[in-house]
């Protein structure tokens, strides 16, 4: 009696619980479901406004442009870190498509970041001999840095690590079609705008507005003559694969657009034709791509022919290099750049380690290299000088390596996609163009080329593979 009694409470109160817990779990599993949705919803909408701002940031280049260079810095490091924070909102495909397409300049991406906390961090053995000589001169004991002033390479690091985010976030948020689409076309109007306020500056309209011009945003016509030229070839790409869908009159007025644009950015270069050169070699890239398809030429085919423009390129660069050292004769080069420049460059190279003053302490050296009665306020000659004095010697096989690998990339991939092999064309023509300006003068350093350029190449790599078909 007892065992059949205490059996059936036993199984009235398991049966209790049973029915007690039942509410729970169904309460937890629509919370569950409920926190998925908004987590879904959340993934869904933050990606838009992420490409929004993106979009934003890039049309306010022509106004940041005339603002002073930190305040440019601090607004595009604080877009940069929105924009890579919002872009874990992708969906989870595009985000390891991303990764897998980034993993192939990962080389490209670190070594400057290991090369600038290296230059910071004390390291007596490799240090500069400028902390010896100052802890004797101020008899104190002073730490040793491959940097002169460690500041500011941290805070060239930052800058590095901006346009990075930068370039990351681009990559994700253009995965999609509409939206690389989108971002090539305010590319294109960012840069054209910006060779419109050149020229007027060049006649005189808006002197005193406009600072330097053709020296600051030389970079941007060059650009601009590239990407322009591809959405120009885009329009005649979508006519050949579906001309039943193209409107002839629509088509024939953004063709022309394209061409006009593109022709408005050379314009806005004359008088550099060392950027000039550039820029025809940059668009002779796409146009490369372009025909290659156009005639079915093998990858191989293409290659060749891309040999031929390279020695071409190398012909034209062995003329400056004659009788001295590379470093020294790249300054050949920077045409453009002022007395006061060639100086204080020339000073600085000639003294230059293969280790390098520090990454951003070039401002720092001015003073010691200046004439006297010279400009307080010193640019480089060139985006490469520069290179060469804060990161040594060997900086020239970096940057060249750097650059050849993040070209044969996006050539590669232009080669392989489909019908959107114009975004990788466009990127390594950048590249080239890029490489190219650096050579020539110092527009690089300015943070409102970098923005452009960040966006160009991570818009050229994202697009070296499809989103579904994977080509």
């Amino acid at each position: 009696m007892c065992s059949f009694g205490c059996g059936r409470n036993n199984g009235s109160s398991h049966a209790t619980r049973l029915v007690i817990a039942f509410p729970y779990a169904t309460i937890v599993r629509f919370c569950y479901a409920k926190a998925q949705l908004v987590i879904n919803c959340a993934k869904s909408s933050t990606l838009p406004i992420a490409f929004r701002l993106l979009n934003i940031l890039l049309a306010a280049i022509p106004a940041l442009a005339l603002t002073d260079d930190w305040l440019v810095r601090d607004v595009t490091a604080i877009a940069a870190a929105s924009l890579l924070l919002l872009a874990a909102g992708a969906s989870e495909r595009d985000l390891k498509i991303s990764v897998q397409l980034l993993r192939q300049i990962r080389v490209a991406m670190l070594v400057p970041v290991i090369w600038m906390l290296l230059q910071f961090v004390p390291l007596n053995l490799f240090s500069n001999s400028i902390w010896p000589t100052a802890s004797v001169a101020l008899n104190e004991p002073l730490t040793g840095h491959i940097s002169i002033d460690p500041d500011a390479t941290i805070r060239a690091l930052f800058a590095y690590l901006t346009a990075v985010s930068l370039m990351v976030a681009t990559v994700v948020f253009t995965r999609d079609r509409e939206r690389a689409e989108i971002t090539l076309f305010v590319t294109c109007a960012v840069t054209t705008f910006m060779s419109v306020e050149i020229l007027l500056g060049k006649s005189g309209i808006l002197a005193g507005i406009v600072p330097a011009p053709e020296r600051a945003f030389a970079t941007l016509s060059a650009l601009g003559a590239v990407v322009n030229t591809a959405a120009a070839v885009r329009i005649v790409e979508r006519h050949l694969s579906r001309p039943e869908d193209a409107r002839a009159i629509a088509s024939i007025l953004m063709f022309g657009l394209g061409l006009a644009a593109a022709a408005t950015c050379l314009v806005a270069i004359g008088g550099r034709p060392d950027i000039l050169i550039a820029a025809a070699f940059g668009m002779a890239v796409v146009l490369l791509v372009g025909i290659s398809r156009l005639v079915a030429l093998r990858p191989w085919g293409a290659a060749a022919l891309f040999a031929i423009l390279a020695l071409a390129a190398a012909g034209i660069t062995a003329v400056r290099f004659q009788d001295n050292t590379a470093v020294m004769a790249s300054l050949r080069f920077a045409t453009g750049a002022s007395a006061d420049s060639l100086s204080v460059s020339q000073r600085a190279l000639s003294d230059a380690t293969w280790l390098g003053s520090g990454a951003g302490t070039f401002d720092t050296l001015v003073p010691i290299y200046r004439e006297f009665g010279g400009m307080p306020t010193v640019e480089p000659a060139s985006t490469f000088a520069k290179i060469a004095i804060e990161w040594g010697r060997g900086a020239l096989i970096v940057v060249v390596l750097i650059a050849i690998q993040l070209f044969v990339v996006m050539f590669r991939g232009a080669l392989r996609r489909g019908r959107d092999w114009f975004f990788a064309a466009a990127g390594s023509g950048c590249v080239l163009v890029l490489f190219c300006e650096a050579f020539c003068d110092s527009s690089l350093t300015h943070p409102s080329n970098q923005i452009i350029a960040a966006v160009i190449i991570g818009l050229g790599i994202s697009q070296t593979k499809g989103r579904t078909s994977g080509l």
